[in-house]
């Protein structure tokens, strides 16, 4: 359901930004006389365009407000090579007392890094409290992870310095110490567990 929920709202963000999109329209007119007869002839000519902001930018903050439900979270990009961007980002539980830093790293498959297709590895540490007590150890219920993933994922500039973004792909857990707690599944619920499919959609500034 999560999933279904998740490219459905791809699928809204998809929509937003085609409509975001500049569009401009072009009228030519043209004014042919006839040497001979001098009859004249005009044409008018409509073109329309869709644009799309290519400006090399150099860094970008994005957010996922789609997640909110879930954790705040923040990233900075930066632009390291006309294939490159690396960034890191922070996460703050909305549901659990929980929060996150994360790292990624993404391979452009243009030479506009930042704009576009990307294939991106991506690395998080979590760390969780839960509402649960632990009566044996006098403590409430706590759990960390490791995590590793890969996205593929577009990103675009429907507006000067406004971007918008999307990925999919798959995310990895690996528990640090006790995996059996109650905090541990708590996390699962609200983060996913071995092999959890990501949807991301994300708005950011460029500059």
């Amino acid at each position: 359901m999560r999933l279904f929920f998740s490219f459905l709202l791809f699928a809204l963000f998809s929509i937003w930004g085609a409509l975001l999109s500049a569009q401009t329209q072009v009228r030519e007119r043209t004014v042919t006389i006839d040497s001979a007869t001098g009859k004249t002839t005009v044409t008018t000519t409509i073109i329309e365009k869709t644009e799309e902001d290519i400006t090399p930018y150099t860094n970008m903050i994005n957010s996922t407000p789609l997640d909110y439900y879930r954790a705040f979270d923040i990233r900075w990009m930066h632009r390291f090579g006309s294939h490159i961007a690396a960034g890191i980002g922070g996460e703050a539980g909305t549901t659990e007392d929980a929060g996150a830093a994360t790292a990624e790293i993404r391979f452009y498959t243009n030479e506009e890094a930042l704009h576009g297709f990307y294939i991106a590895p991506i690395f998080s540490y979590i760390s969780g409290v839960s509402n649960d007590f632990d009566t044996a150890n006098l403590s409430f219920f706590s759990s960390q992870f490791w995590t590793f993933g890969i996205l593929t994922g577009w990103q675009w500039f429907p507006t000067s310095h406004f971007s918008l973004g999307a990925a999919i792909g798959l995310n990895f857990y690996f528990p640090i110490g006790d995996h059996t707690s109650k905090n541990y599944f708590s996390l699962i619920r609200s983060y996913g567990s071995d092999g959890t499919p990501v949807a991301r959609f994300d708005i950011g500034y460029a500059w």
